[in-house]
């Protein structure tokens, strides 16, 4: 049992049971910066991924972050920050379907 992507280290994974490691199914939707906020309070909420890039060396200036729950099942909430003047920012929410 040594597989990376499905986290099933043995050293590492404390639950063999794979099926308590896949990400619920749902989907993204725009969202504006209320329902961002809305999304946020009393969860306690992980980064799951970020990028940084406010010289805009890989492409446009901003800053890119979207968090989960800290169980690695549930995406909550990805925003971006746009690092030009006047441009407004972006923001999802994810919404289960099944």
């Amino acid at each position: 049992m040594a597989t990376l992507g499905g986290c099933q280290l043995a050293e590492h994974d404390t639950d063999p049971d794979s099926s308590d490691h896949k990400v619920r199914p749902g989907q993204w939707r725009e969202a504006t910066c209320a329902e961002s906020e809305a999304a946020r309070p009393g969860r306690e909420l992980s980064v799951w991924s970020s990028l940084t890039d406010t010289e805009g060396t890989f492409g446009e200036a901003l800053i890119f972050t979207s968090w989960g729950t800290r169980d690695g099942r549930l995406p909550v909430v990805a925003d971006v920050r746009y690092m030009e003047e006047g441009k407004t920012c972006r923001h999802m929410v994810y919404e289960v379907t099944a």
